[in-house]
Formats: structure tokens, C-alpha cells, sequence
């Protein structure tokens, strides 16, 4: 369950908080986490101690193979490569110094 939430929290761009709250309230949630509708949700404090504590790189490689294996034998991807878009992702040329930034917000 702790992964099938960290997943939907990074599909739907959501904090821990918000992904429990939504939890809580809709049925597509329960029924992709195979809980019950009347089932307690866990506190926003346990994903982040799990995501914190419990994922280490390997784990984490580990389950985005097996998740895509998975897709792969249930024909939902056809291929086992992945991309990654990095368009939107700062390079570190680009790092602006803290006095930099500082006076970039006192203008």
C-alpha cells in the first residue's frame, strides 16, 4: 500500500498530506489501494517516515523494474525503456549564489 501510495503521490503531483485527504474521500483511491470504503486511512507522517526510513536507491530501482515488468507482461507498455524528460530541470551552471538571489529579491 505504502508504494502504490508514494506512486499515486508522484502521478498526481500531490503532498502527503493531500494524497491522505484524498484518500479519505474518493472511492478510486480505495479501490487502486484495495481498501475497503470504510477502511482508516494512515497519518501523512507514516508515508514520509517510509519514504524516509525504508526506500533506498536499490529498493527503489528495484520496484520501478518489477512495475514495469508487470506492464510489460499485462501489455499496458510495450517497451522496457524508460526517458526522462528533463526539460524543466535546473542545471547546476545555472545555480544563482545566495548573494545573487538576495539581490534579485531586494530589487
Amino acid at each position: 500500500m505504502m508504494f502504490k501510495l508514494l506512486f499515486m503521490e508522484k502521478l498526481y503531483d500531490l503532498s502527503d498530506e493531500t494524497l491522505i485527504n484524498n484518500a479519505q474521500t474518493d472511492m478510486a483511491y480505495n479501490f487502486f489501494l484495495d481498501l475497503e470504503p470504510e477502511a482508516k486511512m494512515i497519518d501523512p507522517s507514516l508515508l514520509t517516515k517510509f519514504r524516509k526510513t525504508r526506500i533506498t536507491e536499490d529498493i527503489l530501482e528495484e520496484m520501478l523494474k518489477e512495475t514495469i515488468q508487470q506492464a510489460l507482461d499485462k501489455g499496458l507498455i510495450k517497451s522496457g525503456t524508460i526517458i526522462v524528460d528533463s526539460t524543466h530541470i535546473n542545471a547546476s551552471v545555472h545555480a544563482k549564489s545566495p548573494t545573487q538571489i538576495l539581490r534579485d529579491m531586494s530589487k
